[in-house]
């Protein structure tokens, strides 16, 4: 179902209320139920795109030199329409990363050559392998763009 309870800013009564979704959601499985019951996305990919924007501004308002990296949602397995949504929003992604001078890194290359067994827990969740690989993409796209000059010894100390 689309629905969610949002996990920020947490509180004792939000982890409830999502205990008790989740175990509902567990439950509305048959096709009968979903009928009944909203479908489709969680956040809209217009407000997906306003909430990245809006963290990419705050970053750099904090910090101008922030590295940002976006990286992709990878496919998940036996779920076509699930993927066909993760297409959109990984576009959206990598356009926001275009526009806003972020890196990007594709996860679904990242993740090539390994075979589902090997990528996947349980279809959806990645594997350590699939973590580890995704990583080192990330550290390799990241390090070209980061000042690696040594801190003054007067900062060391303090």
């Amino acid at each position: 179902p689309g629905l969610y309870v949002p996990y920020f800013p947490d509180n004792g009564a939000k982890r409830l209320a999502r205990k008790v979704l989740k175990f509902v959601k567990r439950r509305l499985r048959s096709d009968w139920i979903r009928r009944w019951i909203p479908r489709g996305e969680v956040v809209a990919r217009a407000e997906y795109e306003r909430n990245l924007v809006h963290m990419i501004r705050a970053l750099r308002q904090t910090n101008p030199a922030t590295v940002i990296v976006l990286w992709s949602t990878a496919p998940v397995q036996r779920n076509p329409d699930r993927n066909r949504n993760i297409v959109l929003y990984n576009d959206t992604l990598s356009s926001i990363a275009t526009a806003r001078d972020c890196l990007f890194v594709d996860s679904a290359d990242a993740l090539a050559g390994l075979s589902v067994a090997e990528a996947y827990l349980d279809g959806v969740h990645l594997s350590g392998e699939s973590c580890r690989r995704l990583a080192k993409v990330i550290t390799s796209e990241i390090l070209p763009r980061l000042s690696l000059t040594p801190f003054p010894a007067a900062d060391r100390a303090a």
